[in-house]
């Protein structure tokens, strides 16, 4: 399969173009360079390059890109008939990884779409055509799999029948990339009330589902922060403010979570340190983060709904 290549953005808007019909990937954008053949047989080739052999052109063709094939071909009008045949054009997309990867883009976005309930193309789609978008290769793994646990928690059937969540559970990859989607998946599976072999999904499970590693780390804390908020335990001892805002890493995302945990102890009157935390102190916190300025803004917000003076500029 050919590496990975720059893709220009009518060849990158074409393919993810909802209009575009999926049986006409790759087919249609030469349509729109669709020259009779008998019309420029007697014409020079726009490149300049000495008329080539229909398999000496092949030869080339195979070695490049789909982008530069798209190219190469438009400029070689007089062997139209040989760089076009549909077989060609198929090879050559289907080992274009760039152009894999904008499958699995396109197919995540009729994702998105179904579970939005938003039309594609003016039609409704199905659960089964959206996995069916998905092109056979690993990099869609991912997508199928997300799609597949919200139709899970939706109740959403697949090919006739339930996606049960141990069917979700034993398809996640052994990675760690797979491990947080699992540990995800089971928050919401306790948030639902599902069971997983015949257990209830309890918070500890969900705890313990979480991967080490710096991002399922912060999303451990991130959960252990709303069970806080939430006054929920875990193994049977409440999980307090203070152990929450010390769990968050000093990244640029630990901080952003770590002043929303702040601006919800204050929102909701829970003390931190035996001290109220003050809008002021939530102002603070967002202060050392990415877009400070727009988070103060909406926490203002949030002030003025609920009554809170705010002394920080």
């Amino acid at each position: 399969m050919h590496q990975a290549a720059d893709v220009s953005l009518q060849l990158k808007s074409f393919i993810l173009n909802p209009q575009i019909d999926d049986s006409d990937i790759p087919f249609a954008f030469f349509g729109f360079r669709k020259v009779h053949v008998q019309e420029v047989r007697n014409q020079p080739d726009t490149c300049y390059l000495p008329a080539l052999p229909d398999k000496a052109l092949e030869l080339i063709a195979r070695q490049l890109s789909f982008s530069d094939f798209v190219n190469f071909s438009a400029t070689h009008t007089r062997h139209v008939s040989c760089l076009r045949s549909d077989s060609l054009i198929k090879e050559i997309f289907d080992r274009d990884t760039s152009m894999t990867l904008l499958l699995v883009e396109r197919a995540n976005n009729k994702a998105k779409c179904y579970l939005g309930c938003q039309r594609w193309n003016d039609q409704w789609l199905t659960p089964d055509a959206v996995i069916e978008a998905f092109p056979d290769c690993p990099q869609s793994k991912m997508g199928v799999l997300h799609f597949k646990a919200k139709c899970c928690l939706r109740g959403t059937l697949l090919n006739g029948q339930p996606v049960t969540p141990e069917a979700v559970v034993e398809a996640f990859p052994d990675t760690p990339e797979g491990h947080l989607a699992l540990a995800l998946f089971k928050v919401d599976c306790h948030k639902m009330e599902l069971s997983l072999y015949g257990q209830p999904v309890t918070r500890e499970m969900v705890v313990e589902a979480f991967p080490d590693t710096p991002e399922g780390q912060l999303e451990l804390v991130h959960y252990k922060a709303k069970c806080c908020l939430r006054e929920e335990s875990l193994y049977g001892q409440p999980v307090t403010p203070e152990e929450v805002v010390e769990a968050f890493p000093n990244t640029p995302k630990g901080k952003v979570r770590r002043a929303g945990f702040i601006e919800g102890c204050c929102l909701r009157g829970l003390p931190l340190y035996g001290e109220p935390v003050t809008p002021d102190a939530v102002v603070k916190a967002y202060t050392d983060c990415p877009d400070g300025k727009i988070m103060i803004a909406r926490f203002k917000g949030e002030c003025y709904l609920h009554g809170l003076t705010l002394k920080a500029v």
